[in-house]
């Protein structure tokens, strides 16, 4: 647990526009945190954001994986069991 606490990143995203832009925008921040190395979780994302993001891959490919939670305390529980 102490080494999740250290490595953890959390952030809120807001990107303006229409949902061509916040589908490239997440994709874009997806990419640059995998060619690092990290996985990429998400959480807490509404309906509305989730339904603009589903012609995204890389949210869809999250999607597939298990990596969308309703909660960090989620993502948390998640990250114990690996």
């Amino acid at each position: 647990m102490q080494q999740f606490l250290r490595l953890k990143v959390k952030f809120s995203l807001l990107i303006y526009g229409n949902a061509h832009r916040k589908q490239k925008g997440l994709s874009n921040i997806i990419n640059i945190v995998h060619s690092r190395g990290k996985r990429v979780f998400i959480s807490g994302i509404n309906q509305l954001n989730e339904k603009l993001l589903e012609n995204s891959n890389e949210f869809n490919l999250l999607k597939q994986k298990g990596f969308i939670f309703s909660s960090v305390l989620q993502v948390i529980e998640f990250l114990k069991t690996k």
